[in-house]
C-alpha cells in the first residue's frame, strides 16, 4: 500500500526550510539596521529609532513567515472531505477517501448514522438511511467501501462496530 502521507511531509519540509531561512536573513537584517542606526544616530534617539526599526522587523518576518506557512503548508483546513452513498433496491453502498493505516480503519454503525474512524484522528459521522446492517468492508489505496443491506426489522438498537483485520 503506497504511503499516502509522503507529499504532505514534503510540503511541511519546504515550508519549514523557507520559514528558517526568512528568519535566519531577518535576524541578520534586524542586526545590520540596529548596528546602521546606532552608528548613526549616536545616542537616546538613536536606541528609539533603533527600537522601533527592530520592532517594525520583527513584524514583518512574522507576516512573511505566516504567508509563507500558508502557502507551502499542507491546507488541510480547506480540503472538503467528500464521499458516496449509492443506493440500491436491497444494499446501500458508502464510498469514501480515508486516511489509514488499514489498522486504523473502523466503521460503526448505529441506526441512522455511519462512523468513520481513520489515521491521524479521522473521524467522521454520516447519515444514512434507517434500517441497515452491515455487509461488508474494504479498504484499499486509500478508499473504504462499506456494503450495507437493508433489513425489514431491527431488534437491536445497540451499536454494530467493525473493524478491519
Amino acid at each position: 500500500m503506497p504511503d499516502n502521507r509522503a507529499p504532505q511531509a514534503s510540503t511541511n519540509y519546504l515550508a519549514d526550510v523557507a520559514s528558517m531561512f526568512i528568519l535566519v536573513a531577518g535576524v541578520f537584517l534586524v542586526g545590520v539596521l540596529l548596528l546602521f542606526l546606532v552608528r548613526v544616530q549616536r545616542g537616546l534617539l538613536g536606541l528609539i529609532l533603533a527600537g522601533i526599526a527592530a520592532a517594525l522587523m520583527v513584524y514583518w518576518l512574522r507576516e512573511i513567515r505566516q504567508m509563507m506557512k500558508k502557502e507551502l503548508g499542507p491546507g488541510q483546513t480547506a480540503k472538503k472531505w467528500n464521499y458516496d452513498i449509492l443506493e440500491g433496491k436491497d444494499t446501500v453502498t458508502f464510498v469514501a477517501e480515508v486516511p489509514g493505516p488499514v489498522e486504523n480503519i473502523k466503521v460503526e454503525l448505529r441506526e441512522g448514522s455511519l462512523t468513520i474512524f481513520g489515521g491521524d484522528g479521522f473521524k467522521k459521522k454520516v447519515s444514512t438511511p434507517k434500517g441497515l446492517s452491515l455487509i461488508d468492508i474494504s479498504y484499499v489505496n486509500g478508499v473504504l467501501n462499506v456494503r450495507l443491506s437493508r433489513v425489514k426489522e431491527t431488534r437491536e438498537d445497540s451499536p454494530r462496530r467493525d473493524q478491519l483485520s
